[in-house]
């Protein structure tokens, strides 16, 4: 997770279930359906892990670099992956922090 105002990154433990097939793609990356959990069960025994409310759990879209047709793993995507987080947070600190100052028209990002 990182932080804007920090400048500083840290974890967090969350259990994800993303779609082994993307449902679509564009010229860069892949893109998966993800259901998330804002936290892990109180059992994390392998027979609930699995069916411990899916259903409600919040869905996302997850994103993989590809090259070549395949997922890239290599770490120059996961540095453009983390860069990505960093632009998308920077981008919404800023805003925030001149919508604060009430202007005729704000920014929403």
């Amino acid at each position: 997770v990182y932080n804007a105002e920090t400048r500083l990154w840290s974890t967090d433990e969350t259990i994800v279930k993303i779609e082994q097939t993307p449902f679509t793609h564009g010229a860069m990356r892949f893109c998966y359906r993800m259901k998330m959990m804002a936290q892990a069960p109180n059992s994390r025994l392998p027979n609930r892990f699995h069916s411990y409310g899916w259903k409600h759990a919040s869905n996302y879209v997850a994103k993989a670099y590809m090259k070549d047709g395949e997922i890239d793993v290599s770490k120059d995507a996961k540095l453009a992956v983390q860069n990505d987080i960093t632009l998308q947070h920077e981008s919404q600190y800023w805003a925030k922090k001149f919508n604060f100052s009430k202007p005729p028209k704000s920014i929403l990002f």
